[in-house]
């Protein structure tokens, strides 16, 4: 007859289930403080320039608060941070999706940093996703490559509107890098965080939306140095636009 393996485990029950039952919603919240704390101390240094993915911003003063750093109303929380970070995780995934299908994208240059520009004097600076040197698409090569992740509403109405309707102020950040990168064809990528659908659209450079952009931002940093403060982008502090702004109170108060 075969002896039976039997094993013996030490006593590790809990002493008191109905205590550790009350405390478990107290102890995930720790757990979550803890990621949150994390994340938050790490958050980037303030930007000394004005960044290209700023200027297609309906309301010019907007962009001043953000260039000057600001304080928000309400600071970043970690579930932010979180989602943004969940965002470069899932680019990173998309352009290895592109490598695998056969294009040559490069996100990052020789140096390890990304591919960006500087003007006037380092004051107007932008970095982009990438660039693509080849692929199997017939193209003028190389071509910039931007990517966004989206919830399903925000991604059904890009798919519906195009980019330029759907959000014209990444349309703009799109021509400003195209101009100053003298790359004149985008290869734009959008994935649905929800279903991971997917969806592309190439965009051509348009000379007059650029021109009109980087404008708009030697009037925002000449203003700016002469301690102007640009209209906003409403004269009644209750358009809704202005309510959903990050500097409302630090706009329309007094």
């Amino acid at each position: 007859m075969t002896k039976k393996n039997t094993f013996q485990f030490s006593n590790c029950a809990i002493d008191d289930p109905e205590l550790f039952a009350n405390k478990k919603e107290d102890f995930l919240e720790k757990v979550n403080s803890f990621v949150d704390k994390s994340l938050l101390n790490s958050a980037e240094e303030p930007r000394e320039y004005l960044g290209a993915s700023l200027l297609g911003n309906k309301c010019a003063r907007c962009i001043q608060f953000t260039f000057l750093g600001a304080t928000p109303d309400k600071p970043d929380t970690g579930q932010q941070k979180r989602i943004f970070e969940m965002g470069h995780v899932l680019e990173n995934v998309m352009a290895q999706w592109l490598r695998n299908a056969g294009f040559e994208l490069e996100t990052r240059d020789e140096s390890g940093q990304q591919f960006g520009f500087t003007q006037a004097d380092g004051r107007i600076q932008g970095h982009v996703d990438g660039i693509i040197r080849s692929g199997p698409l017939d193209l003028k090569y190389p071509i910039l490559w931007e990517c966004k992740t989206m919830k399903s509403a925000v991604w059904r109405d890009l798919v519906k509107d195009k980019l330029e309707i759907a959000n014209s102020q990444y349309f703009a950040q799109i021509q400003l890098y195209m101009a100053y990168m003298k790359l004149p064809q985008c290869l734009f990528a959008s994935l649905n965080k929800d279903t991971a659908e997917l969806y592309h659209e190439l965009i051509l450079l348009n000379t007059a939306t650029a021109a009109q952009y980087s404008d708009r931002a030697v009037q925002i940093l000449k203003a700016t140095e002469s301690n102007e403060f640009l209209p906003r982008i409403a004269t009644k502090s209750d358009w809704y636009e202005c309510k959903m702004c990050r500097f409302y109170n630090t706009c329309w108060g007094d």
